[in-house]
């Protein structure tokens, strides 16, 4: 699972440490996190860890090079794409953001020189972390104007579940302006599949929180495609980011039931999870679905997930009082 701790009382997930380092002003917490996660066994751990770096570099101007660049050199080689990409981005940020650093000098690869690294990274975390965690709505639909002319179109993705974010936390919405950017958006990628699954992810949200709205007064047609967008990592983030901060229980648990089958194994583990977040924040959990789903899975054959149905079932006996596993058929806990 993507969870680790800095102490006995505290677990943090991938997308903690792409927040805290975008966005918390204690550069010292940020490090440590991606510090203890840079080994972790979880490759989106350790890619988080590695972006991490980047953006700590970016917004303060200082890193430990001595203890990161192993780490980065070793990162470069990961057979998986998420890892060493996170490499190659934490490089970008070094020397556009560390004084005098030159990836060269320590006998590493000169990073690749494009704005990517924070069209996809930076930008998107922001618009998304602000859309999540804002204090206000109006800064949230702010964020989303000023980058509403981007040419990158994962910005103009983020830009739409940020919509959807704020109609379904404060009820409001520029409608002319969501409009216009859905429009634009097919026009700059007509074939661009996403663009069209995160403008019904929107209008599906807008139906729901605004009252009276009507995607057919402004000319859109029904949910082309109600199945989540296949991107691994927008699953990943639609997950995560909807368990860890959305103040919508509801919302949470009908998120982690969709995918908890889902056959790429890093989605459903991220599925399986949220219920542990969901039962840490909220308190409660819907057990007469959730149970026999976790009792498959506990069961299955095939499927190498036992042990993460272990950690939701301690987080249910943890946060959901009079809870036993013993009761649903589980073992009793192993000391």
């Amino acid at each position: 699972m993507s969870k680790s701790s800095t102490n006995d009382n505290e677990s943090y997930t991938y997308a903690d440490i792409l927040y805290i380092t975008l966005h918390h002003d204690d550069y010292d917490l940020g490090y440590q996190l991606c510090q203890e996660s840079i080994d972790h066994e979880d490759v989106m751990m350790r890619a988080a860890a590695l972006e991490g770096l980047g953006f700590l570099a970016k917004r303060f101007g200082k890193m430990d090079l001595g203890f990161v660049l192993p780490h980065i050199r070793q990162a470069l080689q990961d057979p998986n794409s998420e890892v060493a990409d996170g490499a190659e981005s934490a490089l970008y940020w070094f020397e556009e953001y560390l004084p005098g650093f030159r990836s060269v000098d320590h006998g590493l690869p000169e990073p690749v020189r494009y704005e990517e690294w924070d069209e996809e990274d930076g930008i998107r975390g922001e618009i998304l972390g602000t859309a999540l965690r804002g204090d206000t709505y109006e800064e949230g639909l702010a964020l989303c104007k000023h980058y509403s002319g981007h040419e990158n179109p994962w910005v103009h993705y983020a830009i739409s579940k940020a919509l959807a974010h704020l109609a379904r936390r404060f009820n409001i919405m520029d409608i002319d302006f969501a409009v216009a950017h859905f429009q634009n958006g097919v026009k700059k990628f007509p074939d661009d599949g996403t663009i069209k699954y995160t403008r019904d992810y929107a209008l599906d949200e807008f139906e729901r929180s605004l009252p009276g709205f009507d995607r057919a007064a402004y000319g859109f047609g029904p949910t082309i495609n109600p199945a989540p967008v296949e991107s691994r990592r927008e699953l990943i983030w639609d997950i995560q980011g909807t368990v860890l901060y959305d103040p919508s229980y509801q919302k949470g648990i009908d998120l982690c039931l969709l995918h908890m089958d889902h056959l790429d194994e890093a989605v459903s583990n991220r599925a399986i999870d949220g219920l542990s977040q969901l039962a840490r924040r909220f308190g409660k959990m819907d057990l007469d679905k959730t149970i026999p789903r976790l009792r498959v899975i506990f069961s299955h054959p095939t499927r190498k997930q036992t042990s993460d149905v272990l950690l939701v079932l301690d987080a249910f006996e943890r946060y959901l009082p009079g809870f036993n596993r013993q009761e649903y058929g589980f073992p009793p806990e192993e000391d």
